[in-house]
């Protein structure tokens, strides 16, 4: 009897594993079996499962969660970095670092700390808001430039890192400046070809900053001049938005709610002050009014004229080429404010100069000059002249002077007469008729030791420490009767770093004594103040900054002056004057003896000012700026509790 194998099985067959198919005797393929029935295996038939696709249990069901959320993110972070500008990265970016920076000051800074691991502490949070402002750029870069100017409040590890926010930001690229040109011009195929003459748009920008850079071009048709082109780089005008509302969080949560000290409330005041930025039409609209103001306050006298052959310039703008992101202007050629040797260096146009700065094309000089020729004295004392003007008569100051927006020239045919020629004129403050006589009479109540005055002042502003409030306007130590010393405790230990710093955030905190009142614009107007400060200092303080100022804004106050205001209806009147006699004798003898007052301080500062200036002249050293910071230094140290760092620019 023959004998078969197992057969194959297919899905769905019932043929029990392991049995054999045994032949049937009719079949006549052998002899007939002599056994009993064929055996039969008893084994239960196995069904075999339906077919699935492997692919479907290839990953667990969390790993394809984590997979399709990776996937998520990346193509959310490809859309914002190439059609977003990095908008969101940006954002995201700055809240981990101020949540870094929050956890680090809440865990580490504390008593039992050393002064090298509270400067390590503040080191390394340096570091760390250098690396955000650089990375993230645009705004963030006036941002640093903010800090580095209020730096001098900050731990001296602050000071040393954010210096570098001076010196001129990284370039968009060509292309990319095309493209904003596109944008801005959508009637024209070519902008560059179409608006200036072939070859003589700059391939690189002569000047780059935070938001913008400047290109130099000569137009085409009848103009035929050369013009600065300022070209906002791309991608600001969609951060902007972001930007700000990250500052806004920013400075309400980690300010306020963490560290306790009351800022966020100029906070709305300084993003649309950083907002008005972002839009030229406002600063070619404040360029004009400026340059009126100059010609009409000035032009008359020949005091500091305003036109081209005169004491200030400001360039003229062309509006028919200028939008919301394009500014194009006069080009001026000149040296900046900070190069003092290229602008005292004697005039010799038989050699050629050797004082150019390589790679800024705004510190020009003629090429057969070896300097400008013209008295450091001369050109501090039209600057603040200028400045004086803004803050105790117009109203309307530009709070952002630093040398890379001031030029200096020799007035065109007039010798070695200084020109000033002011630039970036995005950044202006409006000072309110009352906000700007107060702003006058407390320079004239500082000077004039006038501590009533000075008290009152500072207190409808808001403000508890009239010292403090004082000094900080003038930028040099100024004792009342409130003085607190901060630099020792109860029983007369000086204090640790530790003790000091709480100390100064209490006395800020008390200083701010009712938040509602604080005038948001000093903000802008101590910023100018420091930067006019530091730009003295780099002249080596020719001029007495202090006694300037002090004066501009007395003369204010006298009959004439825009701040006057006679306190008497009617004061031809013999019936009026006879009725108030007592009160106008004591108004006039109460002035005379303040001005009195203030003539004997001025006097007195100024010896000391020209005492500093002919030992720097006889023996070198530090100027009477410098001689003004050193004290300002020990006295925070001794009464506000804080130490203060170095000069503006430095680094």
């Amino acid at each position: 009897m023959f004998r078969l194998g197992p057969l194959p099985r297919r899905p769905g067959c019932l043929i029990p594993r392991g049995s054999h198919f045994r032949t049937p005797p009719s079949l006549g393929l052998g002899r007939p079996s002599h056994s009993a029935a064929p055996h039969i295996s008893r084994t239960a038939p196995t069904r075999i499962p339906p077919f699935v696709p492997a692919s479907s249990h290839l990953l667990p069901r969390r790993t394809r969660l984590f997979v399709y959320v990776g996937v998520a993110l990346a193509g959310i972070y490809l859309v914002d970095s190439n059609f977003n500008y990095s908008t969101l990265t940006r954002t995201l970016r700055t809240l981990r670092t101020a949540l870094i920076i929050t956890t680090d000051y809440k865990m580490n800074f504390k008593q039992n700390k050393s002064s090298e691991e509270l400067s390590l502490l503040h080191s390394r949070n340096a570091d760390r808001l250098v690396a955000l402002c650089t990375e993230n750029g645009g705004l963030y870069q006036k941002i640093g430039q903010a800090i580095a100017m209020q730096s001098a409040l900050l731990p001296t590890e602050f000071r040393e890192k954010f210096a570098l926010f001076f010196s001129e930001t990284p370039q968009a690229s060509l292309a990319e400046i095309k493209q904003v040109l596109r944008e801005e011009y959508p009637h024209l195929k070519d902008p560059i070809k179409e608006l200036f003459e072939e070859g003589s748009f700059s391939q690189r920008a002569l000047g780059s900053a935070s938001i913008a850079q400047v290109h130099k071009a000569k137009l085409r048709g009848g103009t035929g001049g050369w013009v600065a082109v300022k070209i906002q780089k791309p991608g600001i005008s969609r951060q902007v938005g972001w930007d700000l509302w990250v500052f806004r969080f920013c400075m309400e949560t980690f300010s306020q709610r963490f560290f306790g000290i009351p800022l966020s409330f100029i906070t709305p005041y300084i993003c649309d002050r950083l907002q008005s930025e972002t839009d030229f039409r406002g600063e070619a609209a404040n360029a004009e009014m400026i340059r009126e103001l100059i010609l009409e306050e000035f032009g008359k006298d020949g005091k500091v004229p305003g036109g081209a052959g005169g004491r200030v310039y400001v360039p003229k703008i062309y509006h028919e080429y200028s939008t919301r992101r394009i500014m194009v202007s006069e080009w001026i050629d000149g040296v900046l404010l900070s190069s003092r040797k290229a602008i005292t260096d004697p005039h010799n146009p038989g050699a050629r100069t050797n004082n150019l700065a390589a790679g800024t094309g705004r510190n020009y000089l003629p090429a057969n000059t070896s300097g400008l020729g013209i008295s450091s004295h001369e050109v501090m004392r039209c600057l603040l002249t200028l400045f004086s003007q803004m803050m105790f008569s117009w109203g309307h100051v530009h709070c952002d002077p630093h040398p890379g927006n001031i030029l200096i020239r020799r007035v065109p045919g007039a010798g070695s007469t200084p020109q000033i020629v002011l630039l970036d004129h995005g950044l202006y403050i409006h000072l309110p008729p009352t906000l700007r006589k107060q702003y006058a009479r407390l320079w004239t109540a500082l000077m004039s030791l006038d501590t009533q005055t000075v008290s009152e002042i500072t207190t409808e502003w808001g403000f508890g420490n009239a010292e403090m409030v004082a000094s900080m306007t003038m930028l040099r130590p100024w004792r009342g009767d409130v003085g607190v010393d901060l630099a020792v405790g109860e029983d007369g230990q000086e204090l640790t770093p530790y003790e000091r710093q709480l100390r100064m955030k209490e006395a800020m905190s008390k200083a701010l004594s009712d938040e509602g009142k604080v005038p948001q614009e000093l903000v802008f107007l101590g910023r100018c103040m420091r930067i006019l400060q530091a730009n003295n200092q780099l002249l080596l303080s020719p001029v007495n900054r202090l006694k300037l100022l002090a004066t501009a804004a007395s003369l204010s106050l006298t009959p004439g002056g825009a701040n006057y205001a006679y306190p008497f209806q009617d004061p031809l009147s013999v019936s009026n004057f006879a009725s108030s006699i007592s009160p106008r004798v004591s108004f006039f003898l109460q002035g005379y003896l303040r001005h009195v007052a203030f003539r004997i301080t001025i006097f007195v500062l100024d010896l000391g000012f020209w005492f500093t200036r002919v030992r720097q002249w006889v023996f070198g050293g530090k100027g009477f700026e410098d001689e003004l910071e050193e004290r300002m230094k020990r006295i925070a140290k001794e009464e506000w509790g804080v130490e203060i760092g170095g000069g503006m620019f430095e680094g």
